[in-house]
Formats: structure tokens, C-alpha cells, sequence
């Protein structure tokens, strides 16, 4: 462990390098069953992520028995107490991290690197056996108080053949639903929020012309050929995908990676180690519960992906019509961009239904939490809530790394980005859905104009936020989980 590296960010790297390696191909002998991914897709992978960071939470400032906001519960779990000999936080968080990896991701490809990084750790920073047990024994309470989440894992039943319903991608028919009972899951900390239905629900999207206006979008600015994309809003679109690709991951690894760059180029002393620990626990949990309720969502509304959506336009087709018609309004043949499947296979279109977009809520909820604790803590200029923020930063996706190549085995070049606010990126993040061809605009983002009409358009700032799309969900997600201080969902 490099001398100058809190113990939080140290073990925030260690969880995030894990959610790379659970999605990385490992090549076995022919007739071998793969190597599984434990903790697939951004749901699990959301939850795995604020696992990790509730234990150390809850292992440190246990043992520290204070925290950096005064009036906040000491600890998420309720009902720790601290034996006698544990006095070292760093040492407790230590522990509690590695065994909550451990409980994760049990696969003899992880435990390697699991001992290493305890090796590292503890060769920098050592610590009594009394703090070890003590991190152990949160990390074991806080996994049995979520054993439930996993009954909510498995698809209960097939896509509905209704028009305008989610329907799998066309090239990859068995892809499956994933997550159909995942907002079954009891929350965190925020309780179900309300999302505003999309435009023309539930049946009126043949004319509403928010809708239409989204759909001639799409089919323009996403498409695999004949688009009209520019050069940098395909790479927007790739540069925020890691859609569950070998060797990069999924969203919420993305947005964790952007929080420690975010933190490391505040001045120094900006934030402590206590900082470090509480922020990632609360972006982390945000994500997670921003997870449980996208999901519930996205099967509650069902709605069609825009490579259903724009192949079955006219209503002529479609596997339950009963229209006959001439196809006047058709794209049969119409592909996405995709998701990038970075590294290995071919691009797709996600297997689980299109609004909200996952991709807005993560990033919404986590930029979110940043903002609100980084401003709060005077880490950085604090502005008009309604007003985009002043943290400034640049970023280098592993999408855009010089290392990691399109499907088609051309390496990406390298691409250092740069983001005025965390306002910039929040919707570039959602509207990067849209060049890929994989979401309809309003997935995502939605703009609310001072008279009350909500139309399609992107916001210039917080205050024109419209109440349909995942940006919004995931902000109200962030400010319901601030306001509670991380006080666990009874």
C-alpha cells in the first residue's frame, strides 16, 4: 500500500480491481464449464459494491466512535458493540473488506488476490488480532442482514409479445431477463420513490409527439449504419458504458472510479480518512438502492428497447399483431450502434427493459451524493442547488484506456476527458445511452420548463429537470439518502 493512500480508497481499489476480474474471460480447457461471474450485472454488482463499503463503514467508525457529520447514527447496522480490544479503525475496515470480499466472491480466481492485497495492507499498516476479528464479525452481520436480496435473483416468467413491451435483442433471442424481481429487494436506506411514467403511457405512443420526437431520434443518432452521429457523441457513447464487458465491468465501478479522481484532485487535506470512508459508503449504498428501484420500475412500465421499438414501429409486426398492414412506417432491419462488448463478442442491446435507464440512475444517485458531501464538508465550492456544481475533473474511461478494443480486435486509442461539473457528466452519462442506440432519450433525462410543460431536451441545469427519467429518480434517491444521515431501511 503506497504510504499517502488512505486506507478507504486502498480497499475501494481492491473491491473495484474485483468487479473487473468477475467480468474478465478466463480461457479453460475445451468441454470446461466457464468461469462463472458471481456477482453478474449492475444489480448484484451494485449491491456487492455497498456490501463492501457498509462493513468498512460500519468496522471503522465503530471502533473510531465518532463521525465526521455531527447528528448521524454511528453506524448503518444497528446494535454493534466494540470488544475491548479493538482500537484500530484502519485495521477493523481492513478486515471488514476483505471478508465481505470474500463472502462475495468465493471463485478461487478472486483469493489470490484477496491475500495479496491483505499481504500489502497489513505489511503498511498492521493491526491487532482483536481489530481483525472485530472487522470480520460486521462484515458476517451485514451479509446475513441482506441474504434475502438473493431470493430475488431468478426470472419468474418470459417477455410478453405485447407491442410496446421489452422483448429480448433480436441477435441474442436467449439473453434472458435479468433482475425481473430485483424491486422485490428491501432497501437500504430510501424507500420507494415515485417515477413519472414515459411519454404516451400507456398507449398513446403512435402520436404523442414527445414520443416520436425521442424515436426519429434514436433511430438517427444510434443506428449501427446510416446514422448521423458525430465522432465524439460516439465516443460519449462508449466512453460511459461498461455494460458488464470483459476486463471493464459494470456502471457502478465506473462511477466508484470517478469518485476517487474526483477526490484525489481536491487540495490536500480537503478530506480525512473518516471522509473517504463515509462518502464511498454513501454513494455506494445510493447505488444500490438506485439499483432495487430502477428495477422496479423498468418491470413495471416493461417498455420496449429501441431495437424492438423501432423494428416493430409499425404495428404490422410483432409477434401478437393482428394488424395487417404495407410496412410504410417500418425499420424491420434496423440495428443499434450497441453496446460496445468491449474486448470479446458481439454488441447487444441489454436484456432488461428500457425505462428508466440504469445508466442515469446509478450516475445521478452517486454524482449526486458527491456533490451534496463534498460541498457540505466545504471540499468544494458550494453552489445554488439548482445551479450545476464547480467540481471540476477529468477522467480516462477503461473503455478508452489504449488498452481494451472494439468486438472487431482494433485497440481504442487512449481518451482523457474533461467534465466542468459533476452536472456535465450526469448528463452525458445518461444521454450516452442514446448514441449507442440502446435507450429512448427520456430513459434518461427529461426537462421541465418554468410553465410546467415537460418535454424532450436536455437541462442546462438542476432546476430544469423534468420528472421523467432515471436522472430524476436517481437524484431524488441522493437527496432522500442525505437527508436520512445513512440510516438503515427497517
Amino acid at each position: 500500500m503506497p504510504p499517502m493512500v488512505n486506507a478507504a480508497a486502498y480497499w475501494t481499489g481492491v473491491a473495484l480491481e474485483t468487479n473487473r476480474r468477475d467480468f474478465s474471460v478466463v480461457e479453460v480447457p475445451p468441454g470446461a464449464p466457464p468461469v462463472p461471474t458471481e456477482q453478474g450485472g449492475p444489480t448484484l454488482s451494485a449491491r456487492a459494491l455497498a456490501l463492501v463499503h457498509l462493513a468498512m463503514h460500519d468496522a471503522y467508525f465503530s471502533v473510531l466512535g465518532t463521525q465526521p457529520v455531527p447528528g448521524t447514527d454511528l453506524t448503518w447496522m444497528p446494535g454493534l458493540v466494540v470488544p475491548a480490544g479493538a482500537t484500530s479503525p484502519e485495521g477493523a475496515l481492513a478486515a471488514a473488506a476483505e471478508a465481505m470480499l470474500r463472502l462475495l466472491y468465493r471463485h478461487a480466481r478472486h483469493q489470490e488476490a484477496f491475500d495479496k492485497a491483505r499481504d500489502e495492507f497489513v505489511a503498511a499498516a498492521p493491526a491487532s488480532p482483536a481489530d481483525e476479528a472485530w472487522g470480520r464479525e460486521v462484515a458476517t452481520r451485514i451479509h446475513e442482514d441482506r441474504k434475502d436480496d438473493l431470493g430475488f435473483v431468478a426470472t419468474l416468467q418470459g417477455p410478453s409479445p405485447a407491442r410496446f413491451r421489452h422483448q429480448p435483442d433480436p441477435r441474442h433471442p436467449t439473453q434472458g431477463l435479468h433482475g425481473q424481481q430485483w424491486g422485490k429487494c428491501r432497501p437500504f436506506v430510501v424507500p420507494r420513490m415515485d417515477l413519472a411514467a414515459p411519454p404516451g403511457w400507456p398507449s398513446a405512443f403512435d402520436t404523442d409527439p414527445y414520443y416520436l420526437a425521442e424515436h426519429d431520434e434514436v433511430r438517427e443518432k444510434g443506428a449501427l449504419a446510416g446514422h448521423t452521429r458525430s465522432a465524439d457523441e460516439t465516443v460519449r457513447g462508449i466512453f460511459w458504458a461498461y455494460d458488464g464487458a470483459d476486463r471493464i465491468g459494470t456502471p457502478p465501478r465506473l462511477y466508484c472510479q470517478i469518485a476517487l479522481r474526483v477526490m484525489e484532485g481536491l487540495a490536500d487535506g480537503a478530506l480525512d480518512t473518516a471522509d473517504h470512508v463515509r462518502l464511498l459508503a454513501l454513494m455506494t449504498t445510493a447505488m444500490a438502492d438506485a439499483g432495487i428501484q430502477a428495477w422496479h420500475w423498468k418491470y413495471h412500465y416493461d417498455f420496449w428497447r429501441p431495437v424492438i421499438g423501432i423494428r416493430h414501429w409499425d404495428p404490422s409486426f410483432g409477434p401478437d399483431t393482428t394488424t395487417a398492414g404495407t410496412a410504410a412506417r417500418a425499420h424491420p432491419d434496423w440495428q443499434p450502434l450497441g453496446a460496445p462488448a468491449t474486448n470479446r463478442g458481439d454488441r447487444f442491446t441489454p436484456g432488461f427493459p428500457a425505462y428508466p435507464s440504469g445508466h442515469a440512475t446509478f450516475g445521478a444517485a452517486a454524482f449526486g451524493v458527491l456533490r451534496r458531501y463534498l460541498e457540505a464538508r466545504g471540499a468544494a465550492p458550494a453552489a445554488d442547488p439548482g445551479e450545476p456544481d464547480a467540481i471540476a475533473f477529468d477522467f480516462v474511461s477503461d473503455e478508452y484506456n489504449g488498452r481494451n478494443t472494439d468486438p472487431d480486435g482494433g485497440r481504442r486509442p487512449r481518451h482523457l476527458r474533461r467534465f466542468g461539473s459533476l452536472w456535465e457528466a450526469t448528463v452525458e452519462n445518461s444521454v450516452s445511452r442514446v448514441f449507442l442506440g440502446v435507450h429512448w432519450r427520456f430513459d434518461g433525462i427529461s426537462v421541465q420548463d418554468p410553465d410546467g410543460t415537460v418535454r424532450t431536451g436536455t437541462p442546462a441545469r438542476p432546476s430544469e429537470l423534468g420528472p421523467i427519467g432515471g436522472v430524476r429518480l436517481g437524484h431524488d434517491i441522493a437527496e432522500a439518502l442525505m437527508a436520512t444521515g445513512l440510516k438503515r431501511f427497517a
